[in-house]
């Protein structure tokens, strides 16, 4: 949504300034703002170094935790991108239009954005927020606002879904997943959580391997049963 509206104002901006009403300033950090949105966010999504390991406390599960940073990153990034797009749409304004008000829509718009992008970034970073936990019942699929409770006799396996960058569980009965909060409401899937500290296609490989051969989760959260999984990936 914010690089739907990063690019929206960047090309009303460009427009403006032929009319010789946006100051050149924004014009030059405007898409440098968008481009670093982008930039941040599917690096995040897509690249960097995550090692092949699940975190194991000691009790029966597997957890796959979150990168520490990303979240404060990503929050950052895109209040930025908010401020930019806020000025941009002032500069959009006719500057001799004084009217009292006149830009009182848009003052708020971009301060309910800032709001609410700094609140989801906080929210992020509460523990237990975007993890996977693998215990001998099931997947406990933990986001910001929300949570799935999967139980591994309706996990089949984990598949990419079209119109989706991240890997998801594949579910056979609806019925019987549990969803707390706001957790994207699919009969086929549920998508893992976003920036994970881990490697997705061990983790893919891992509840594969557990939806598959329920006679080895006997062995989830053991030292024994995390050495198997990263032998075998």
């Amino acid at each position: 949504m914010i690089i739907l509206a990063g690019a929206g104002a960047g090309t009303a901006l460009v427009l403006r300034a032929g009319s010789g009403h946006a100051p050149a300033g924004l014009l030059t950090i405007a898409p440098f703002a968008v481009a670093a949105t982008v930039a941040v966010n599917l690096g995040l999504a897509l690249l960097g170094r995550r090692p092949a390991r699940l975190a194991h406390d000691g009790a029966d599960r597997f957890v796959a935790l979150p990168r520490p940073w990303a979240p404060a990153l990503t929050c950052a990034v895109n209040l930025l991108a908010i401020g930019v797009i806020g000025a941009t749409a002032l500069a959009m304004f006719d500057p001799l239009d004084h009217r009292p008000g006149a830009q009182r829509p848009v003052v708020g718009v971009v301060l309910a954005m800032i709001a609410g992008v700094a609140l989801f970034g906080v929210l992020s970073t509460r523990p237990g927020a975007n993890r996977v936990v693998l215990d001998r019942e099931g997947l406990l699929l933990c986001f910001t606002l929300g949570r799935a409770e999967v139980p591994w006799s309706a996990v089949t396996g984990v598949t990419t879904p079209l119109r989706s960058p991240r890997p998801a569980v594949a579910i056979s009965d609806p019925g019987l997943v549990r969803r707390h909060g706001m957790v994207r409401r699919s009969r086929r899937h549920v998508a893992l959580p976003a920036g994970l500290r881990i490697d997705h296609r061990f983790l893919v490989t891992v509840i594969d391997h557990y939806a598959r051969h329920p006679e080895d989760r006997g062995e989830i959260g053991t030292s024994a049963g995390h050495d198997r999984l990263v032998r075998q990936a």
